[in-house]
């Protein structure tokens, strides 16, 4: 596995004042999702409504990897995620899952970094409202198109293969989850 996923880039002279001079960039894929999920290491069972609720979470766990990794480098970034979401609030209203953030936040940047990649519905649900998508002007640029449709086709094809292996199928479309995996 790769763990040199994002790459801090030197900015080439167009930095804004109190920003770090990197902006982060994916440059391999491997790993960036986590461990499979039947291979023994830490993996959650997510029960999801459809694979592309799926798939949108497993993006939104690979940028959080590589924000994860931006916090362990310049763990500044947890002070303008604060001031991100305070400039939001100001300018949109308040949001009940910024409460949740800075609770989260305010933990040591080890703890931080372990919550930002956590694989449970809790984060499932916060990593939506992110303040780490609000720093752009920071490093943390997720707009490039490419490097969006590369993360994409990465989780649509791991949630193909994580579907296989989780231990349970849909037996109808109103009914419950099954625990055990079909016969094949």
């Amino acid at each position: 596995m790769n763990d040199g996923i994002a790459k801090p880039l030197k900015h080439g002279g167009n930095e804004r004042k109190g920003s770090p001079p990197f902006r982060f960039h994916l440059v391999c894929v491997c790993g960036i999702l986590g461990p499979p999920l039947g291979s023994g290491e830490v993996g959650a069972l997510m029960m999801y409504l459809n694979e592309t609720d799926k798939v949108n979470n497993l993006t939104k766990l690979a940028r959080h990897r590589i924000v994860a990794r931006a916090v362990a480098l310049y763990p500044e970034l947890v002070d303008r995620a604060y001031e991100a979401m305070d400039d939001y609030e100001r300018k949109w209203g308040y949001i009940g899952a910024h409460d949740e953030w800075r609770a989260i936040l305010r933990k040591d940047p080890t703890e931080i970094r372990r919550a930002l990649t956590a694989r449970t519905e809790e984060m499932d649900r916060l990593r939506i409202d992110s303040p780490f998508y609000l720093l752009s002007h920071h490093g943390l640029d997720f707009t490039d198109e490419e490097q969006r449709r590369r993360i994409w086709r990465l989780a649509k094809k791991v949630a193909t293969i994580s579907t296989r292996d989780e231990g349970w199928t849909r037996c109808s479309q109103h009914e419950e989850y099954q625990s055990e995996p079909p016969r094949i």
